[in-house]
């Protein structure tokens, strides 16, 4: 690996990263270059679009947009379709994949490995064997995703756009048995998916990150520059007696919690299916911004109708799994792997931190990693986890979906 990369690596890891090392190291960078177009105009993180373990399919970054809104999980997938109209009236998905290797090289070898992934996510009609939560997660958005293209009727269907992206330490592949394997994979997914889709392969190498990374160092210097902009002053208005009013009826008070919203919309008049109008909902409830794309940032709390008129409370799947499981002995026997630790350090910034632990020291945890999702506001340096470990490329990480605050 040339000097000015390594150095970048090494800026990169002291300012957002102090936990990770070598190849996870490698990835996590690649991640967050490769789709640092998506993570400045969508409310995500890096740590959601990096798969991080294994189980990953040979995928080290993973990403699917729905007319250039990033979707996570199945229900925000399928709020977006809804919103749309109907998949009938999306313009495109986008479907994005990473393979990194930290290296000067990437041979056919790789690249079949690569792309072998590739086609067994989108091709397979069950989740793929192996896999780790994340990219399950990923697989349900894309099942969702195409088996509404395909009961599709009627000519009007979204534009599908795979893109692969190789990254690597080095400049130019220059591999004609790789060129040549690209037209195969095309013509195989383009055969096997039924509808017309397209598949682009991309190379980033070290010149492309070098430059990744000096675009998002120049537009974070920019943002932090520019001066906060002082509040309009008040227009002062000649003084006017007039007859006194009844004091108007304030709204509620500012509420931004989502926990707090579904205990308002739960008060509101429902229909059969447990619906309320958003309208109905909008005189109740003030958040910053329109209350509509607030909700949809929330798809595990709330849920609209095909209408997108309406949106109901929904019930945390994870929390309803998990009820009562201390009294079951199979669940006691699935505790034994677990271990406990003290968390050291919380990155609100980055979503990530360390926690303690007697056994292997200080180990890293991204926010992703929670079992429950609502226990991000619990994550308080002091405070006890509970969490399984694994062993990933040299090092132990926290595996994904264990991460309990205790």
């Amino acid at each position: 690996m040339n000097n000015s990369l390594q150095n970048v690596l090494d800026r990169y890891k002291n300012a957002e990263c102090p936990s990770l090392t070598g190849g996870h190291l490698f990835s996590r960078f690649a991640t967050d270059m490769a789709f640092s177009g998506i993570l400045s105009k969508n409310n995500i993180r890096v740590s959601q679009l990096w798969t991080d373990g294994m189980g990953d399919l040979q995928q080290d970054g993973l990403c699917i947009l729905i007319d250039g809104k990033a979707v996570t999980d199945e229900e925000e997938a399928r709020s977006a379709i809804a919103r749309c109209g109907g998949i009938s009236k999306v313009g495109k998905v986008g479907l994005f994949f990473l393979q990194s290797k930290s290296k000067n090289s990437f041979d056919l070898t790789e690249f079949n490995t690569f792309t072998s992934g590739i086609e067994n996510f989108l091709l397979n009609d069950k989740v793929p064997a192996g896999s780790n939560c994340k990219i399950q997660a990923w697989w349900h958005v894309w099942r969702l995703i195409y088996k509404e293209i395909f009961k599709a009727v009627g000519p009007n269907k979204p534009e599908v756009v795979i893109t692969a992206v190789i990254a690597f330490s080095g400049s130019d592949l220059n591999n004609e048995y790789i060129e040549d394997q690209k037209k195969v994979v095309n013509k195989k997914v383009y055969l096997s998916l039924r509808f017309p889709v397209k598949v682009v392969f991309k190379t980033l190498g070290e010149k492309d990150l070098l430059e990744l990374y000096a675009k998002r160092k120049q537009a974070a210097a920019k943002k932090a520059s520019q001066p906060a902009k002082a509040p309009d002053a008040p227009v002062q208005r000649p003084y006017s007696p007039a007859k006194k009013q009844p004091a108007p009826v304030q709204p509620a008070a500012g509420i931004v919690s989502p926990w707090k919203v579904k205990e308002i919309l739960r008060q509101c008049r429902q229909d059969p299916d447990g619906y309320v109008f958003l309208a109905e909902l909008g005189g109740k409830v003030r958040v910053l911004g329109p209350l509509k794309e607030y909700i949809a940032k929330f798809p595990g709390h709330f849920q609209f109708d095909c209408s997108g008129e309406k949106v109901r409370a929904v019930k945390s799947a994870s929390r309803q799994k998990y009820q009562r499981q201390d009294a079951a002995p199979e669940a006691r026997d699935e505790l034994r792997s677990f271990i406990n630790g003290r968390i050291a350090t919380v990155d609100t910034y980055d979503c990530s931190g360390t926690v303690l632990t007697k056994k292997y020291g200080e180990i890293a945890f991204n926010f992703t990693d929670l079992m429950y999702h609502d226990q991000e506001k619990d994550l308080d340096m002091g405070k006890f986890a509970r969490f399984e470990v694994m062993l990933w490329r040299g090092s132990y990480k926290v595996k994904g979906g264990t991460f309990q605050v205790i």
